[in-house]
């Protein structure tokens, strides 16, 4: 694995870092027995993709059936895709339902109290 090709794992796993100090990129992505491209306690299933030839962002279904498939059934972990595009622009990726389900109303019942 490149360095290249590491950057955007070793972003997420400092941004991350802040909430769990142990989050890490998983050893050998892709090609390791530890699931996702993360390592974190934070209960997200996480994939990083860099796409150097892209302005725009393109969230490949392949990418994020895979990811979907190595999230165990029962799991509480909601499946995140990270995309960096040719300009070092940034966007996480997840599901409406996840977005609302698991953030917002989340955000919104602790602001209530």
């Amino acid at each position: 694995m490149s360095d290249y090709k590491n950057k955007l794992e070793q972003w997420v796993a400092g941004m991350l870092q802040v909430i769990d100090k142990h989050a890490r990129p998983s050893k050998a992505s892709g090609a390791s027995t530890e699931s996702y491209d993360m390592q974190t306690n934070i209960p997200l299933a996480i994939e990083c993709k860099i796409q150097g030839t892209y302005k725009n962002p393109v969230v490949s279904l392949i990418t994020w059936d895979k990811l979907l498939e190595e999230i165990p059934m029962r799991s509480k972990r909601t499946p995140v895709l990270f995309i960096q595009n040719k300009h070092g622009e940034r966007f996480a990726v997840l599901n409406a339902e996840d977005f609302f389900n698991d953030f917002l109303y989340e955000m919104y019942e602790k602001e209530q109290e």
